[in-house]
């Protein structure tokens, strides 16, 4: 016999894994074409979004591991270490979330914001793990005008569609409401 606390936490982590494999797909398809786009500056990071959802949609601790596990199935997926994928991955869910719980705005001009800033932080810094730890050597300048910079507003700027299917998908499986709470 099941209590009901066990039915809660039963419905909450499956409707994480929900999205968590949602989230996997979007990482299939950037990873799908970008090896067959090499040049693909303007299409967006979906794995961004789902991590920008995460901050928004799920306390804490769960949106965090999420995160990390997202990243670094990611990475897995890259050329680049995983590790360092799952390290730019936790930071940008932990500025997001930041941002989130200073000014608690519930609208697509707040999430695009969010997510500028979010995938801005993650790109620079995938850009410092690789040019300090790994010895890449780019110019800043030439990755911040010819990558980054369109690549975040392509991204910012798919968030909202992407955040409407999450919504979707939450609504079906879960509760879609914005929890705000800090667990540990």
């Amino acid at each position: 016999m099941s209590s009901p606390l066990n039915l809660i936490l039963k419905s909450e982590t499956s409707r994480i894994l929900y999205l968590l494999v949602f989230a996997i797909i979007l990482v299939v398809i950037r990873v799908i074409f970008s090896a067959f786009y090499h040049d693909a500056v303007f299409f967006p990071n979906l794995p961004l979004i789902a991590l920008i959802y995460f901050s928004f949609y799920m306390e804490l601790f769960a949106g965090a591991v999420a995160s990390y596990a997202l990243f670094y199935i990611y990475g897995s997926l890259t050329t680049l270490n995983p590790a360092a994928f799952a390290l730019a991955g936790v930071i940008a869910f932990a500025v997001s979330f930041y941002f989130w719980k200073q000014f608690m705005a519930d609208n697509i001009i707040y999430e695009l914001i969010t997510t500028l800033i979010s995938v801005m932080v993650y790109y620079i810094t995938v850009f410092f793990i690789a040019f300090y730890f790994f010895k890449f050597r780019y110019n800043f300048l030439h990755f911040l005008l010819i990558y980054m910079l369109p690549v975040c507003i392509t991204t910012a700027l798919a968030s909202p569609f992407i955040f409407y299917l999450f919504k979707k998908i939450d609504s079906v499986f879960g509760s879609g409401k914005r929890t705000g709470k800090i667990t540990a």
